[in-house]
Parts: structure tokens; sequence; C-alpha cells
């Protein structure tokens, strides 16, 4: 789910194939391992662990965040960044929240993104709640599979709603896989999403698209 600056970006800059950087591809694949705090980590970022702490969710936000590297292309760096995030959430044996925060350029210093992961943990504060509200880009993801990856508004909360049950109801998928399925379709076109033309057709149309579109969620 994108922030309304982040919504900005994803129609300004559209969408772009490009591959991802080794860095990255290297820390998605070596996946994820429960340390003796009780956190759950990338693998890769284990050995910056301090053991127990109290706030686990935090803790797990703070080691497993990671800088994308910098590209001037913002296209580009959305790529990277939920492409990183959706391979490092495939490898997770648990539910998983990803977020994708921007910063935007000013003086000298460039655009930059950044994800991280946490898990719920009871008793512990969420974290960032409320980037929803952030003046800055950011979109939270998750490996949970019953969960819209992006609407940003009620309408399109509904809309997908309605094309995961029209799936399910009239082309007998799961609703695992009606979830799926949506979710990638509006991946792959997020700028009609975004700029409000997705209402010109009703759930049952999108969700025929969305039966006949190939595309990675």
């Amino acid at each position: 789910m994108p922030n309304r600056p982040m919504v900005a970006h994803f129609l300004a800059a559209g969408p772009r194939e490009a591959e991802l950087p080794e860095s990255l591809a290297r820390i998605a694949a070596v996946g994820w391992e429960r340390h003796s705090s009780g956190a759950y980590l990338l693998s890769a970022m284990c050995a910056r662990d301090a053991g127990p702490v109290s706030d686990l969710i935090g803790h797990e936000a703070s080691v497993n965040g990671w800088g994308v590297p910098h590209h001037d292309d913002a296209g580009v760096l959305i790529e990277w960044s939920t492409r990183y995030a959706r391979e490092c959430l495939h490898r997770a044996d648990r539910p998983v929240q990803a977020l994708v925060s921007f910063s935007e350029p000013h003086d000298d210093v460039p655009r930059t993104a950044r994800v991280t992961f946490w898990t719920e943990h009871p008793g512990n504060l969420p974290y960032a709640e409320d980037f929803l509200d952030w003046d800055t880009p950011a979109m939270v993801l998750t490996n949970e599979p019953r969960t819209f990856l992006y609407p940003c508004d009620d309408d399109q909360q509904e809309l997908m709603e309605e094309m995961a049950g029209v799936l399910v109801a009239e082309f007998e998928l799961s609703v695992v896989e009606a979830v799926a399925r949506v979710n990638a379709f509006w991946r792959g076109h997020r700028r009609l999403l975004y700029s409000g033309l997705f209402d010109h057709e009703n759930a049952r149309y999108w969700a025929g698209e969305a039966f006949g579109f190939e595309g990675e969620a």
C-alpha cells in the first residue's frame, strides 16, 4: 500500500524493467533466521544484531534496514526497491511487513531509497503505523496472502475485494490465488489505478483482465 507521495512517483515514473543490483540480490538469496534475541532477521544482517532487546519490532526494523543503490531514475529505484522487498518476503516462513521509503533530493544530495522489514510481536509498539500521513514517499508490502498491496483509498480497496470475489465465484480460484492475481494485475497497471481511470469499468471487467494477466505479484 503506497502513500500519496509514492503514488505521485508511480504516476510520474511509470514501470521500469531493471535487473536487481547484486548487493540486494545476495541479501535476498540468503534468506531469514530467528536470532537468539527473538528477532526475525535477514541472515545477511545477523552480524549487526546486538543481543537481547525489549523492542523486537524496532530492533528488526533497524537491523533489517538497507539502502538501495543510488540511481537518478526514480522508476528504477521503485523497481529495485519493490523487487528486493518481494524477493525477501517470498523467502520468509512467517508474516513479514516491508517498508519502502524514499528521501527527496535536496541541495547536492540525491534521492535515496531504503527498505526494511519487521514482524509483529505482541506487546511491542507498531512500526511506521502512520506512513500514510508522511510527506515523503513510502509504501508497505507484506507476504500475508489475503492482503491487497496497492489500494490507497476505500474505492480502490472495494474494487479489489470485488475483483477477488468474481475470481473466486466465476473463475473458481481459491481466495489466496484470487488475491495474488489481483495484486499481480495492479502491480503491472499502477498508473491506470492511481490516475483514476480504473473506475471506467466494473469489477467483473477488471477480474477478467486480471485472470488473463501474466505477471509477478
